[in-house]
């Protein structure tokens, strides 16, 4: 979070230990509860929400992240953008991207 909010001026956190359903799937415990991924709602001011095109704040982030050291990538990098290695798109990410180790 502090190398995005470095990276991009700032950073809004709309889930990280509260805020998320227990399960992020039937039968899968969501890594919000283990305090191991973080659901970003906005990056330098704009909102996730609608700024996920190409070329947008979303796929700067992305790519923000994706450009981490090894021993630092998550493994999980989910918004509408599928941008290679841990990122990948799921249809209800339009609101923000989670990061999950």
């Amino acid at each position: 979070l502090e190398y995005l909010a470095e990276a991009h001026e700032q950073v809004t956190v709309s889930s990280l230990t509260t805020g998320h359903g227990i399960y992020s799937r039937p039968g899968v415990v969501s890594a919000h509860v283990y305090g191991h991924a973080v659901d970003i709602a906005s990056i330098g001011g704009d909102s996730i929400a609608g700024h996920q095109q190409p070329g947008g704040i979303t796929e700067a982030a992305v790519r923000s992240i994706l450009l981490l050291p090894a021993e630092l990538q998550p493994q999980q990098v989910i918004s509408l953008l599928g941008l290679g290695g841990p990122s990948f798109p799921l249809a209800d990410h339009g609101d923000h991207i989670h990061v999950g180790y």
